[in-house]
């Protein structure tokens, strides 16, 4: 028997993360972390959200920027590769929300996604090469270009 203490998907108000319904259909629901109820956020709270979600993962590609390239690709310790890898993906993710940044920036925005898609959806395929690349070059280019886009309205 499965016995869960936690709420059940099929009660009304009771969704994955416990949370009710906005109390505004128009603003989506922010779940600020799991067992806490969701807050309505405004679009503008949101990309403000979203950009310091951005901004916490271009520190931590620098972090493993700086600590170089030898570092990177050692061969007996994956996890910066695989930190880094992860992170782009969070990016493209929280990227594709900032409608002014994808639209401002179209080619910009299709690399990124293919780049997501590719690390997310075929791993065994992923340059590690590349993702040095990617977050030594090409993360502060899509930085600058997120901090020119005008914020979302």
């Amino acid at each position: 028997m499965n016995d869960r203490s936690g709420p059940q998907p099929d009660k009304p108000g009771a969704g994955r993360f416990g949370s009710q319904p906005s109390p505004r259909s128009d603003v989506p629901l922010y779940y600020p972390g799991e067992g806490k109820p969701a807050l309505p956020m405004t679009p503008e709270e949101r990309a403000a959200d979203v950009r310091a979600d951005i901004e916490e993962i271009v520190a931590q590609c620098q972090r493993i920027v700086d600590r170089g390239e030898a570092e990177f690709f050692d061969e007996d310790d994956a996890r910066n590769r695989l930190a880094a890898k992860a992170l782009l993906i969070d990016l493209a993710t929280a990227c594709e929300q900032l409608d002014e940044f994808k639209s401002a920036n179209p080619e910009l925005w299709r690399a990124v996604k293919r780049t997501r898609d590719k690390m997310a959806h075929h791993y065994r395929g992923t340059s590690f090469v590349r993702v040095w690349e990617t977050i030594s070059i090409h993360v502060p280019v899509i930085t600058e270009r997120i901090q020119q886009s005008p914020p979302d309205d």
